[in-house]
């Protein structure tokens, strides 16, 4: 939880207060990259979400996407990686009928 919530908190700021609060904060961060129009990932781009080599920020501005389409994109790559890995998946040449 981030300090500035906690200081709130020990203020004695409902929750409906606080939760606003960064909601603002958060419209704000996210609006400053939210300048591009919407096209699909390449799969060249999600690699370069899923190595995370660079802030999403610098990636934002080179891959022409907004950073909480970055970050919602990276979580549901991870999710799909992971449900394929739990169910068993054959690696790419593996023969089904084996």
């Amino acid at each position: 939880m981030p300090k500035f919530i906690k200081r709130l908190q020990e203020k004695g700021k409902n929750d409906d207060y606080i939760r606003n609060l960064r909601n603002q904060q958060r419209q704000k961060y996210y609006s400053k990259t939210a300048k591009y129009e919407k096209h699909d990932f390449t799969p060249a781009e999600d690699q370069m979400i899923l190595a995370h080599e660079i802030t999403d920020p610098e990636l934002s501005e080179k891959i022409h996407h907004s950073v909480q389409s970055i970050q919602i994109r990276r979580s549901r790559l991870k999710n799909s990686l992971k449900r394929r890995n739990q169910n068993g998946a054959r690696k790419y040449g593996e023969n089904r009928f084996n």
